[in-house]
């Protein structure tokens, strides 16, 4: 199982530089059947739990991605504590998690010096991280 668990965090990291679309990070989840999924950016950052194992298998690894991410001079950013249940954190805030895995959508996404914009149906990405200039 560590070796699972090995294998899926390398290739989160490798592949969320693209990012992780929810869906797919879902699907991962199911195939390993591992409930945890990290979905990462090269500005923000999205870690959430489901059980108690999962939450601190995630505080555990979180130095792991922080080292992954860390690109030139850019220092990324992100969340600051991982919150167990239905809620997680993202820019400071805490927010409700209990849609996130159906509903949130990948409107853009490029590489290096752009951004990216992330509607989620009832707590829009724009409220928590402020507005995202197209």
């Amino acid at each position: 199982m560590k070796t699972t668990l090995k294998r899926l965090f390398i290739f989160l990291v490798v592949t969320s530089n693209f990012f992780i679309g929810l869906p797919e990070a879902k699907a991962l989840v199911q195939k390993f059947d591992l409930k945890i999924a990290v979905l990462n950016s090269t500005s923000h950052a999205i870690e959430f739990c489901f059980d108690e194992q999962s939450c601190k298998l995630l505080e555990a690894n979180k130095q792991t991605f922080v080292d992954a991410y860390q690109t030139d001079n850019q220092p990324q950013r992100f969340v600051d504590k991982v919150i167990p249940g239905s809620f997680f954190k993202l820019c400071d805030k805490t927010i409700p998690a209990k849609q996130m895995l159906t509903e949130a959508v990948l409107e853009k996404a490029w590489w290096r010096n752009y951004t990216y914009k992330m509607t989620i149906s009832e707590m829009d990405y724009r409220l928590a991280c402020g507005d995202v200039k197209q």
